[in-house]
């Protein structure tokens, strides 16, 4: 697989940059601001959680572009370091 893999939830609230098949950053939105999450999958509900961002999950996660995820970045004022 080739990293990293940029996915979105449904509703347009969670947006994600997967890593690694281990790790992703989270750009949650809450009203008219954001956050960014870094999380590290050591557990095995969260490995789970990951493959499920990857593959689709029935329709809950799709496809999100990487210039779509620099221009959350930026518009939010957030950087990944």
């Amino acid at each position: 697989m080739n990293f990293p893999i940029f996915r979105r939830t449904a509703d347009d609230k969670h947006f994600y940059c997967i890593e690694a098949e281990d790790r992703f950053i989270e750009l949650q939105r809450i009203g008219s601001r954001a956050v960014l999450h870094r999380v590290q999958a050591s557990l095995y509900p969260e490995r789970l959680r990951i493959h499920e961002m990857i593959h689709g999950d029935e329709g809950r996660y799709s496809e999100l572009m990487p210039k779509e995820w620099s221009d959350l970045l930026q518009r939010y004022g957030l950087t990944e370091a």
